[in-house]
């Protein structure tokens, strides 16, 4: 997974607003564990 900047981040939290709050832990998690 690479990071693409600020965009990428974006893209995750927009996520997280649509699916839900808990995807947005997830990825967290698995950024935090690199």
């Amino acid at each position: 997974l690479v990071l693409l900047g600020p965009v990428f981040f974006l893209l995750v939290f927009a996520l997280a607003v649509l699916l839900d709050r808990q995807i947005f832990v997830v990825l967290v998690f698995i950024l935090l564990g690199r």
